[in-house]
């Protein structure tokens, strides 16, 4: 069988028109030869076909290294090179490298058929997603988005010229709260923008309703949420879009990349012209201020080869969680994200969350003591008004969002992970919790990293006459 550095070699042969570039050539040789080296040690090392999918196999077959570091996401695409090699070599030949080619589109037929929904637009991450169905608002105008979340969340409503007003979330789902969304409508209000934290989904079904009786757009940051499930159906055809994406730590990933979904015809006539520099369909002219809002090729073949493992994948990872909960749920002052109602999430992500009087230190001390053992994990989320980037921002109290940004910790979850790491990571942390009395002082209300803003005091409001004037500060700044 022809190996994937002789592929690309054969390919490459014309470029040797100089020593330099046979320089390149050879180093193109070295580099895919070790690629293709690697995969037959992964196939033949662990004993299994090409074919196996990972998930199939136990992870008892191998021996965990204690001293391995446990990392708190791994991609998931395919098996090995093999499996891509005959369509890498494809797209290479065809000179469409990019423009909506044959993988883009595969992959959004696939997507459409997978959610549900009548139109899906690959973008190249889902920021851009994000701006691209913002710009369908008026300039100027408001959007309400929870100050719990990914800044991107918010990066995309500015850069699409608009206000985001903060409100907060339900400290139980980490989804955005209904009461202090509903007091935050007002006239100015042109959408709401909720975001399915960590793939839980919100209260979907609540926040129609909510819209319509406003007469609202409704959009979703489902960013984390592919393969979630509301009420039965996976989301994607919800509200007025959802904008997913497909980076190297989602459950359905292409390395880069992402996705608009939407039900709504008159807006995805939008979506298709702004994605392509606000272009007519046959480019005759320009009807909108657009932006380059293609997929590459080689992203969206290992979207699609990530998405053919995408009920494996959750399967894998909602195990995961139950030994987590079974394990660690006896743990005085640690609870989990309640899922919603109606709702069966993904598990893109695993939260636990600490009340420090009853368990001991707070989630920053406890990240620490897991990295001295070797365990990775993230500290999601910094509140978006306690950034340095919108700490200007004016907005009323909000309680949930700050304290979940003090005790919320994401443990290592990926389908990757060998059900010994699992158990090793909960015995680590019930280990921490039994020997809180023999461990240095340090962990137990100890210090906080110096960068960490999420004990900082709320923002000064009293100069701000409104939430606008905050925005135009931010964005002159940016401009300085």
């Amino acid at each position: 069988m022809q190996t994937l550095a002789d592929a690309f070699i054969d390919i490459a042969g014309p470029w040797n028109y100089s020593d330099s570039k046979n320089g390149l050539t050879n180093n193109y040789k070295r580099t895919l030869r070790n690629l293709d080296d690697l995969r037959e040690e992964n196939i033949n090392g662990h004993k299994h076909s090409p074919t196996d999918s990972p998930l199939a196999i136990k992870a008892a077959t191998r021996e965990p290294d204690p001293f391995q570091k446990i990392k708190s996401s791994s991609p998931l695409i395919c098996e090995g090179i093999a499996e891509i090699q005959d369509e890498l070599v494809e797209i290479l030949q065809s000179g469409q490298l990019s423009n909506f080619g044959k993988y883009s589109r595969l992959l959004e037929c696939k997507l459409q058929e997978k959610l549900g929904v009548r139109h899906v637009f690959t973008v190249p991450n889902a920021t851009t997603g994000l701006q691209i169905v913002l710009s369908s608002l008026a300039p100027r105008s408001e959007v309400l988005v929870p100050s719990f979340t990914f800044p991107a969340t918010v990066h995309a409503i500015v850069h699409a010229n608009l206000i985001p007003r903060l409100v907060d979330v339900d400290p139980e789902t980490f989804n955005i709260s209904l009461p202090s969304l509903r007091k935050q409508i007002t006239s100015r209000t042109a959408a709401i923008l909720a975001v399915n934290v960590f793939g839980n989904p919100c209260h979907i079904a609540e926040l129609e309703a909510l819209a319509e009786a406003k007469n609202i757009k409704l959009f979703f940051d489902s960013a984390a949420a592919i393969g979630t499930k509301y009420r039965g159906r996976c989301l994607g055809s919800h509200g007025d879009a959802e904008v997913f994406s497909l980076s190297a730590t989602k459950v359905v990933n292409a390395g880069e990349g992402g996705f608009i979904a939407t039900s709504n015809d008159l807006l995805a006539e939008q979506i298709a012209c702004v994605r392509n520099y606000g272009f007519c369909l046959d480019r005759s002219d320009c009807l909108f201020v657009g932006c380059n809002g293609k997929l590459s090729e080689v992203h969206a073949l290992f979207a699609l080869k990530s998405l053919a493992r995408m009920e494996a994948n959750i399967r894998r990872r909602r195990a995961i969680a139950e030994i987590y909960k079974c394990r660690l749920q006896s743990i005085p002052g640690l609870s989990f994200q309640r899922e919603t109602a109606n709702g069966e999430m993904n598990y893109c992500n695993f939260a636990v969350r600490l009340k420090e009087v009853q368990f001991g230190t707070d989630s920053t001390n406890l990240s620490q003591y897991l990295a001295e053992h070797n365990i990775e994990t993230k500290k999601y989320f910094l509140p978006v008004h306690k950034t340095r980037a919108f700490h200007n921002m004016c907005c009323e109290p909000l309680p949930g969002s700050e304290a979940l940004a003090h005790h919320v910790l994401c443990l290592p979850m990926h389908p990757n992970l060998m059900d010994e790491q699992v158990e090793r990571i909960c015995e680590v942390m019930l280990n921490f919790h039994k020997s809180a009395g023999e461990l240095p002082t340090r962990y137990f209300f100890g210090m906080r990293a110096k960068n960490d803003l999420s004990k900082s005091e709320p923002p000064d409001c009293a100069g701000s006459q409104n939430l606008a004037e905050d925005v135009e500060n931010i964005l002159n700044q940016q401009a300085m």
